[in-house]
């Protein structure tokens, strides 16, 4: 009975060596409701061994705002177990409340993100952008990095705000750029204001029908830029100067070429008319003109 024990224990401690890694429910189809996820490939790690669970891109758990949490395989009773720096519930994956802008000192700007759960019956995903520039500023720009590839992600980005437009800078859609229409007047309030609608349309079936908040874009990073209209006075003069000048250079050559035709045509006629009075005249035979003369007479 001895060395039965002594055989089978030792393969019972190394079955107990391993922890499996536990994943939220609907991870594999990307419905889960956390975005939480650990950053290694396989299932299991073995006892004394930490995993790193991780929000997608710079999102941060709703509770805490912590962006990883460590799970750890201990070994408690002989059993291998996970103990996570969470608890449960798993951690929802939200983005930052609020990024301001990179790149200048007069310009600023806050975020929050606008969450949606009944986007098929008509609510507005998206994100709020708030601007604060100096009143009647015309020329500015906000060039928006996302934590996700919005155009491989089937996201698209648009604004509802009247006067605004928003570009796509790259194929896969990391990035988008902010900017006024028209640059004649200012967006701008007297107070200094400028509120943005920034919406999400998620092409995604599945999630448009139960979009969580992992699912939205963020924003990585956002450079704002800000610049006075270039005075156009001296522009519009020198452009009225260059057409007054080629309108000259046109009259000219008009005048030039009129002349010359005119002389053409004026020469041709003299060379089809005679050239003196005597060119249908008859010489006499006794008139005494030598033939020179009379050559010289008729031309």
């Amino acid at each position: 009975m001895k060395r039965i024990i002594f055989v089978f224990l030792p393969g019972l401690v190394l079955a107990q060596q391993f922890c499996q890694l536990l994943k939220p429910t609907g991870s594999d189809q990307g419905t889960d409701g956390s975005g939480l996820r650990p950053k290694i490939s396989g299932d299991q790690i073995i006892v004394g061994e930490n995993v790193t669970y991780k929000c997608p891109g710079v999102k941060m758990g709703e509770r805490d705002g912590k962006t990883s949490y460590i799970g750890s395989c201990i070994q408690d009773q002989g059993i291998a177990v996970m103990e996570y720096e969470f608890k449960f519930p798993w951690p929802i994956c939200v983005c930052p409340e609020s990024v301001g802008c990179s790149g200048s000192s007069v310009m600023k700007a806050a975020t929050s993100t606008r969450y949606s759960y009944e986007i098929e019956a008509g609510d507005n995903p998206g994100m709020n952008l708030s601007l604060s520039l100096p009143p009647g500023t015309k020329v500015w720009e906000v060039v928006i990095t996302w934590d996700i590839f919005t155009h491989n992600d089937n996201i698209v980005v648009s604004t509802r705000t009247k006067g605004i437009r928003i570009e796509r800078t790259d194929f896969q859609g990391q990035q988008h750029r902010i900017s006024p229409f028209e640059t004649t007047e200012s967006l701008v309030g007297d107070d200094g204001q400028l509120f943005i609608d920034v919406g999400f349309g998620f092409r995604n079936g599945t999630i448009r029908a139960d979009s969580q908040k992992w699912h939205y874009p963020c924003v990585e990073r956002m450079e704002c830029e800000m610049a006075q209209p270039v005075d156009t006075t001296d522009r519009y003069l020198s452009m009225l100067f260059l057409a007054i000048g080629v309108s000259g250079i046109i009259i000219t050559c008009a005048c030039i070429c009129g002349t010359i035709t005119w002389c053409l045509q004026y020469e041709q006629q003299n060379e089809d008319r005679p050239m003196t009075a005597f060119y249908n005249q008859k010489i006499r035979p006794d008139s005494g003109l030598t033939p020179l003369d009379i050559e010289t007479t008729r031309y």
